[in-house]
């Protein structure tokens, strides 16, 4: 793992939302996962946090999504609260967006569609649109985090992404659970012609119960600059 580039939340992300005209889109507030340290369960966030965000959440209406489409160069649909695939007008948002080519946009999810279809639907539409799939783990136990996940159906929807042309990436959050699969699971990306993306951190707020959800530091004698949340 000495090989990877260190995810630096404010350098690659936070900067870029605050110089190049991009904007991170919460579409509603339906996700069917369970992850542990999501917001919208995890111990350490009040539910009444939780409750009030739920309250000022919305459904993005078609409207209002192309606002953003007209004065933003980047569009990244990664809600906090919510996955991207359950908002109802992603198909037709994706139509929408092609009248606007300069714009990218990037779909990041970890929860799976209704079916293989629905991606070969939403792949078909094509545009400057980026994918990224949390996948954190293997098949066999990617769900340990991502409570409820259909991780094959995700994996076919990879494949059949990269079949069909698409700009897919693997993104894989690095836990002690997961850490001794890391290897086989860039390798499959590799093989499978897939961009491996590695998020690591330094947190330490996690529950002495979830201790195998600890992420982990690949150098922990230097504190990483930033932390990157696993929601």
């Amino acid at each position: 793992m000495k090989d990877v580039k260190m995810y630096n939340y404010h350098g690659d992300f936070l900067a870029f939302q605050a110089t190049k005209g991009s904007s991170n889109i919460e579409t509603s507030s339906v996700c069917i996962l369970q992850c542990k340290m999501c917001f919208r369960n995890k111990s350490l966030t009040p539910k009444i946090e939780y409750k009030d965000s739920l309250k000022n959440t919305g459904v993005l209406s078609l409207i209002n999504f192309e606002k953003f489409l007209f004065f933003n160069n980047k569009i990244t649909l990664c809600g906090n609260y919510s996955d991207p695939v359950y908002w109802k007008n992603l198909l037709p948002a994706l139509e929408l967006a092609k009248e606007y080519p300069n714009t990218k946009i990037q779909i990041n999810t970890a929860a799976h569609a209704p079916n293989l279809n629905w991606y070969k639907n939403a792949f078909d539409i094509g545009g400057n649109v980026r994918w990224v799939f949390g996948l954190d783990g293997n098949i066999n136990n990617a769900d340990y985090y991502r409570k409820g996940q259909n991780t094959k159906l995700i994996l076919d929807a990879v494949k059949l992404g990269v079949e069909m042309s698409q700009h897919i990436t693997w993104q894989y959050i690095v836990m002690k659970y997961n850490v001794e699969v890391y290897n086989e699971c860039k390798e499959l990306a590799n093989s499978l012609g897939i961009n491996f993306k590695t998020v690591f951190s330094d947190r330490t707020e996690v529950p002495l119960e979830e201790d195998d959800l600890q992420l982990v530091n690949p150098n922990p004698k230097k504190k990483l600059s930033t932390i990157v949340y696993a929601n």
